[in-house]
């Protein structure tokens, strides 16, 4: 076990050094948009409405309707699940520990632009002003601080071409696979999701 441990923190610190500076900028950018004050608006606001009741609906075994794939549901159910909230607090206007789960996928949107951006073109600067883009760009923070599935989505579909990008620079198996699995996991949140499969 500690030798295991050992080779897991010396992977990990290899990784950190690995990390360009404009990374972590960025990384400190996405964060400072996206989780401080999450209370706000205490309300529960536009489409945050079925985004909490569907998943709290688990909880409850109701039957619901829903015209998408539930994958999205289901992560904000485990979610809730995992900080002990029933559906009564779910449902409770401006759910901060729900925004929180949301405003996480929104922050992993802009490395992964960053990632896919340096793929293509090759230029530090180029991926810089890209993910600066995204980290600054105001419909994504508003999504990503409300209980909505496109930071979801994003995430993966984003995670997605990422992926298939450094299996086409690196033709190992496991980035195959995880560009499968992120592409299933996309389109499980809704069909459009299956749009990095025509790429």
């Amino acid at each position: 076990r500690g030798i295991i441990s050992m080779m897991v923190r010396e992977k990990l610190k290899r990784l950190w050094r690995k990390l360009p500076a404009e990374l972590w900028g960025l990384w400190a950018i996405a964060l400072l948009t996206r989780l401080p004050g999450l209370t706000f608006p205490k309300s529960i606001v536009f489409d945050e409405v079925y985004f909490t009741k569907y998943p709290a609906q688990y909880f409850t075994h109701h039957y619901y309707f829903d015209p998408h794939p539930p994958l999205g549901k289901e992560l904000i159910a485990g979610w809730a699940k995992l900080w002990h909230m029933n559906p009564a607090s779910m449902m409770a206007p401006g759910s901060t520990t729900l925004r929180i789960l949301i405003a996480l996928f929104g922050v992993a949107i802009v490395p992964l632009v960053y990632g896919i951006v340096r793929r293509l073109s090759g230029s530090r600067l180029s991926a810089a002003l890209a993910g600066l883009i995204v980290a600054i760009d105001m419909g994504l923070i508003v999504e990503a601080r409300l209980v909505l599935m496109d930071s979801i989505l994003l995430a993966f579909g984003l995670g997605a071409i990422y992926a298939a990008l450094r299996w086409r620079d690196n033709p190992r198996w496991y980035w195959l696979v995880a560009t499968g699995l992120l592409i299933g996991a996309a389109g499980s949140i809704k069909w459009t999701g299956l749009a990095p499969a025509l790429i």
